[in-house]
């Protein structure tokens, strides 16, 4: 990534021989802080790759039965009274899509939403975002539920 956050040219050119070399044609990509989800619907898989490190190995997520997509969100300290004022989702302190395969106990986490390093105004906008993504996901492997589960 460039010091704007934009990704490069470059970083598509990998992901470009990354899909190549693993027989993948992507339909879709979204970038969540520095790891982009690249979809190929055809095959049914996920792409997960570090945008700011090439010599690390993808993570490809077939999309069956197996796989469970979750919306995580972690708070910050909400003090005495603080509720009463601000809404609960001012306190959220980051957001992370959590991927998990019922055969593997390994889970890969995205990085959605960082307060420390996102504007707060963009939370919304990037909730939104992985919300549509879970939900694409979920129908495209078969299962239609999704489970939202938010942590203090």
């Amino acid at each position: 990534m460039n010091p704007s956050g934009a990704i490069g040219k470059d970083f598509f050119v990998q992901l470009s021989k990354e899909g190549s070399k693993l027989n993948l044609s992507f339909s879709g990509y979204e970038v969540f802080d520095n790891i982009i989800m690249a979809l190929d619907g055809i095959n049914r898989k996920l792409l997960l790759m570090h945008c700011n490190d090439f010599k690390r190995e993808p993570v490809i997520l077939p999309l069956g039965e197996k796989l469970n997509v979750s919306v995580k969100k972690t708070y910050s300290g909400i003090p005495a009274g603080g509720l009463r004022y601000k809404s609960l989702d001012a306190f959220v302190d980051k957001i992370v899509m959590e991927f998990e395969l019922s055969d593997n106990p390994t889970k890969a986490m995205v990085p959605v939403f960082d307060a420390a390093f996102n504007q707060p105004g963009d939370r919304a906008k990037l909730e939104k975002k992985a919300r549509n993504w879970q939900q694409l996901l979920m129908k495209l492997s078969g299962r239609h539920q999704h489970k939202t589960v938010e942590q203090g």
